[in-house]
């Protein structure tokens, strides 16, 4: 434990006394933040699968991170994107197997993957997001099937 002087007196006081409040309020204000961004996240998943559904393959690109934008073009999404519909079809349901959210200079990053059922067969989806300012903008997708590997 360490000791402080306190400024009104001589009096020594453990600093763990004033740390610990405050290092509950911190703790509690991040995992509200935390929750909150995973919302955020898991509303942009689904907005993502609608989107695919619909063919709105340009709207995705659109919605996405510049640094997502910058290692494809929207053709190439398009491209990719209608490939797997093909393969796949629509996503029908999905399951959530996992999430992680880390706090990063720019927001929070929040990781999440399912388990999907898609028309024509299942596989796995997973998607990170940049959290900032309330919006969700995707970072990263990755759809696996085994109907993908034929």
């Amino acid at each position: 434990m360490i000791f402080y002087k306190n400024m009104t007196g001589d009096r020594l006081l453990p600093r763990i006394a004033i740390a610990t409040p405050l290092a509950a309020i911190v703790c509690f204000t991040s995992a509200c933040s935390f929750t909150k961004d995973k919302t955020i996240a898991e509303a942009a998943v689904t907005a993502f699968n609608e989107q695919y559904n619909a063919g709105e393959f340009t709207e995705i690109f659109e919605a996405a991170d510049p640094r997502f934008q910058e290692t494809t073009s929207p053709e190439e999404l398009t491209k990719i994107l209608a490939a797997v519909q093909e393969r796949l079809g629509s996503v029908e349901e999905v399951n959530q197997t996992s999430w992680k959210v880390e706090a990063i200079p720019e927001g929070s990053l929040v990781k999440l993957a399912y388990d999907a059922e898609f028309a024509e067969a299942s596989g796995t989806e997973e998607f990170d997001y940049l959290i900032a300012d309330g919006e969700a903008r995707l970072l990263r997708f990755n759809i696996k099937s085994e109907a993908l590997m034929n």
